[in-house]
């Protein structure tokens, strides 16, 4: 009743107010949600996914945990989170977000390859230190490769949950480039 009118609404005020404006909203579950008990506001919706001002992104139903799903069980999720979001708006994510999970398979790059994910990005690597190697992970951002050599692009420390703001300039980007672009991060060994 709250969360799903607001972020709506909100972001449909800040399209209108900034034509530049662009924002990103995973996980068919949602939209599902928005579809069924907000009509006006997800026919609104899909006006400005047309636009390109809402990005359509995730890999799966929702964001889910993927340690205790079978590998089945991901795909199926997936498959779902992709009809859904080709047959509504004619575009499917290709990013996989996992903000809270704790842990990740060494399957996890094969899988997400083999959907067509081209990168997957999660916070919870960047604001504990009590995980045991949080302050060895191989890179900020960089290409995890999985056990049968397929690979995505993995952003595994964007900074913590509380950043108000993250500048990131060409420079950075330059810089973070030559730092990770070669990196590797084989998922049996290390993830």
């Amino acid at each position: 009743q709250e969360y799903l009118p607001s972020t709506l609404r909100g972001n449909f005020n800040l399209f209108k107010t900034y034509p530049d404006y662009k924002f990103s909203w995973g996980g068919a579950y949602r939209y599902m949600l928005a579809k069924q008990y907000y009509p006006a506001e997800y026919a609104e919706l899909k006006t400005w996914v047309q636009k390109g001002n809402w990005c359509i992104a995730g890999a799966f139903l929702d964001e889910n945990d993927v340690n205790i799903p079978t590998v089945e069980a991901l795909f199926q999720s997936a498959t779902l989170n992709y009809h859904f979001m080709n047959d509504e708006f004619g575009k499917t994510g290709q990013d996989c977000l996992l903000p809270d999970c704790f842990g990740f398979g060494y399957h996890l790059p094969t899988v997400l390859n083999h959907i067509g994910i081209k990168g997957c990005s999660t916070q919870k690597l960047g604001w504990g230190v009590w995980i045991p190697w949080y302050d060895n992970k191989p890179f900020t951002v960089g290409r995890w490769i999985g056990v049968d050599g397929s690979s995505v692009v993995a952003a595994v420390d964007p900074g913590p949950y509380n950043n108000q703001y993250l500048a990131f300039s060409t420079s950075d980007g330059d810089k973070l480039s030559t730092q990770t672009g070669g990196a590797i991060w084989p998922g049996y060994k290390n993830f």
